[in-house]
């Protein structure tokens, strides 16, 4: 009931700002439909995108931390619907409520375990990983990626040349299939194996 009298729905269009990295970490959102964009600005000041978050996910964990900033900055791809909840309100449920401690305790953890993941990929990872880990992130919940060469050479720090030899291996494997303005992820199975490459590229 509490929640129900704190908790705020808001529709963000396509393109509006979420939160913003470096600013403080105010609200908790979990997304009821649509994209998001996660992305991290670099020392160069370069805009890198991180991930594309789906509708059921807790986005801005960093609220559950007093005093925090928002690490990296989100904004909506797609008309998104998200539940907003203040830090303060989480702050005074985390302590009273075991079970929703427990719950977002689990998402502060799976969180944890899925940006490490990417980055040990991003640095001990062979070309085919990145490059397939980058198409997995940037995937919409219909499997297409919309994200330019460019966009992905950030992520991956791959040439343009080497993602499209890459892309048209995949493509000629029947993994993905290329189209004039985006990917359609065909086989993620294999993609995943591909990510897990990393693994035999470090030994």
């Amino acid at each position: 009931m509490k929640l129900e009298k704190h908790k705020i729905r808001k529709v963000f269009n396509k393109g509006e700002v979420i939160y913003t990295e470096n600013k403080n970490a105010d609200n908790l959102f979990t997304l009821i439909e649509g994209d998001v964009k996660l992305e991290h600005v670099d020392d160069l000041r370069t805009p890198v995108i991180l991930r594309i978050a789906h509708g059921s996910e807790i986005i801005g964990l960093e609220a559950m931390m007093p005093r925090r900033k928002y690490l990296i900055s989100a904004t909506a791809e797609t008309e998104t619907l998200c539940c907003i909840v203040s830090s303060s309100f989480i702050n005074e449920t985390v302590i009273k409520n075991k079970a929703a401690c427990s719950i977002l305790l689990n998402e502060i953890q799976n969180d944890h375990e899925r940006v490490m993941g990417y980055y040990l990929v991003m640095v001990l990872g062979n070309s085919k990983a990145k490059l397939a880990l980058a198409l997995t992130s940037l995937a919409d919940n219909t499997n297409n990626v919309k994200y330019l060469k460019e966009e992905i050479a950030l992520m991956t720090g791959l040439t343009r040349e080497t993602i499209s030899r890459m892309l048209s291996e995949l493509n000629q494997l029947g993994i993905i299939q290329t189209k004039n303005r985006y990917v359609k992820l065909i086989k993620l199975n294999e993609l995943k194996k591909l990510i897990n490459s990393h693994k035999n590229s470090v030994n």
